[in-house]
């Protein structure tokens, strides 16, 4: 079993406390390049004992990088079935553990770490506060962990409605009437990846990995 840090944002955070979110997508890099490449799962690598996912053209497994299309690998960067995640987020510390009501009316909920008080921003903001961005947490800050269930490949627009709502999305209204849990995956996917070039529309490939919560 390998760990790994992944981050996710406060409304994704509140979706995994709840238990309401158990799938992520993440786009594939690199992206197909060719018209008419595919990409699937290939089988088993006998050097790595994993899963791979490759190329394919018409049957054929291809490498994009390769003059003569020789085989290629694409083992999930985030781990195979049975790894973990160890979840990053938006964090902030107190200087000192305050005892009884004062630590509780200075920041709570929040938990004890390493001899700090941490305080997570996806739990609410907290005024004059200045939040550390997730990136920077360290492995025994983190207060979520996930295993690996399930790897897969497909393309984003092909969710399902059920992978909506497993990816802690609900239907919502607004002026214009109702919207599935579809819709309120494809706002907050170009929230976080159409400036990098993955928008909803361009339809990417990502790795859909499901997972579990466990004991950090």
């Amino acid at each position: 079993m390998k760990e790994r840090p992944i981050i996710f944002n406060g409304e994704m955070i509140r979706a995994i406390l709840d238990g309401r979110k158990t799938q992520t997508r993440i786009p594939i890099k690199p992206q197909p390049t060719e018209c008419g490449l595919v990409f699937r799962r290939a089988g088993v690598s006998e050097k790595l004992e994993d899963d791979f996912y490759a190329w394919e053209d018409d049957g054929l497994l291809l490498d994009e990088h390769s003059e003569d299309g020789g085989p290629c690998q694409r083992l999930c960067p985030f781990g195979v079935v049975g790894d973990r995640l160890w979840v990053r987020e938006t964090y902030t510390t107190a200087e000192r553990i305050w005892d009884g009501d004062s630590c509780r009316s200075f920041m709570v909920p929040g938990i004890v770490r390493g001899g700090s008080f941490f305080r997570y921003r996806a739990d609410g903001e907290i005024d004059d506060t200045r939040w550390r961005p997730s990136i920077h947490m360290p492995r025994w800050a983190s207060r979520i962990a996930l295993e690996i269930t399930k790897v897969k490949v497909e393309r984003v627009n092909d969710i399902t409605r059920d992978d909506a709502i497993a990816e802690g999305c609900c239907a919502f209204e607004d002026n214009a009437g109702w919207y599935g849990p579809e819709v309120a995956l494809a706002a907050l996917w170009d929230s976080i990846y159409a400036k990098r070039g993955f928008g909803w529309d361009s339809n990417p490939w990502v790795w859909v990995i499901e997972f579990r919560r466990v004991n950090p």
